[in-house]
């Protein structure tokens, strides 16, 4: 069983290798010396590794971790993947990060005096703190007209995830099941709908509607 004093003597090698603790969790030392946390398991059949974190004063404790553990535990027994939601909830915070720099480029390159630039940042933060949500539901279909909507609002990042799932060929089955919660075998033209209306409606905005999000900030707030 690991200790922090057994993990700080952890000296590094030519190659990767781990040290077991408890439960099923070990770290891995690598080259570098950087130790990490991680452990295996299976779900529905698929071996699967999560990593937990990185070992260190400004990182992950020992004991953190084996909290995380317990989470993770938590997590598979109600049949979720812990190493998937991880990943999904890195590409959240991306997908976030991407939408408020499009704003920020869009407030430093636009034509407009100092004084209209710093109100309509005011306002553009107000209205993204207010509207973005990370992860939400969908309908069946999207909106369709040329007005920016309360559900377009609420979907920003569903959007933007559509769009790059769209430049990176991702098969429209699984974009449906992540993205948009949805079961393309069990509602196949139902999910495919979905799917569909739901990325022209991102693409829509990607060529005008971006635009039309700010001026709509810009309005509300005068």
């Amino acid at each position: 069983m690991l200790t922090d004093a057994g993990i700080k003597a952890l000296k590094p090698k030519d190659k990767l290798y781990k040290v077991v603790d408890r439960d099923g969790m070990y770290v891995v030392v690598n080259p570098s010396g950087a130790v990490v946390f991680r452990y295996d398991y299976r779900l529905n059949g698929r071996r699967e590794t999560l990593t937990l974190g990185r070992y260190g004063a400004s990182d992950l404790s020992l004991a953190r971790a084996r909290e995380k553990l317990i989470d993770a535990k938590r997590a598979i027994l109600e049949g979720r993947s812990p190493a998937r939601e991880k990943q999904r909830e890195k590409r959240r915070i991306k997908e976030a990060k991407s939408f408020g720099e499009f704003g920020e480029r869009w407030l430093l390159e636009a034509k407009m005096a100092d004084s209209t630039r710093a109100m309509r940042r005011s306002i553009y933060e107000r209205d993204m703190e207010e509207h973005l949500e990370l992860d939400p539901d969908v309908g069946d279909d999207a909106p369709t007209g040329n007005d920016i909507t309360p559900y377009d609002e609420q979907h920003y990042v569903t959007y933007l995830r559509l769009l790059d799932a769209k430049a990176e060929g991702a098969d429209w089955t699984e974009v449906a099941r992540i993205v948009l919660h949805r079961d393309p075998v069990a509602e196949k033209e139902r999910t495919y709908r979905c799917w569909q209306s739901h990325l022209e409606r991102a693409q829509w905005l990607s060529r005008e509607g971006y635009r039309k999000i700010l001026e709509k900030a810009v309005a509300e707030g005068r």
